[in-house]
């Protein structure tokens, strides 16, 4: 089980998130993943927000072709699912953790 890290969800103001952060403006939303030690997320718009800003990223992907649409950067990991298509929440919890591992160093 990998130890308790502080968690913080970003969302858009109609998602129904609890605790949830967010943004009124791009700018601030930009540099919010500047100050992370990790950024996970799925292929959106934040997700390449924190690899332009020089965050660590583990960019998860299903549906979408992360060779077309993957965030770009030297300190970007992409995992995609085995099937294209396939939902992101097929990829196992275990290896997410370890590629999270991984970026932290």
């Amino acid at each position: 089980m990998p130890p308790e890290l502080p968690v913080r969800w970003c969302a858009g103001p109609e998602v129904p998130l609890e605790d949830a952060v967010r943004f009124e403006n791009l700018y601030d939303l930009a540099v919010w993943p500047a100050g992370a030690r990790l950024y996970v997320g799925n292929d959106f718009g934040v997700t390449h927000l924190a690899a332009a800003v020089g965050t660590p990223v583990v960019a998860l992907f299903g549906p979408t072709d992360p060779a077309i649409w993957g965030p770009r950067g030297e300190r970007v990991s992409i995992m995609a699912t085995a099937k294209p298509g396939e939902p992101t929440e097929s990829l196992p919890l275990e290896a997410v953790w370890a590629a999270a591992r991984e970026s932290m160093g």
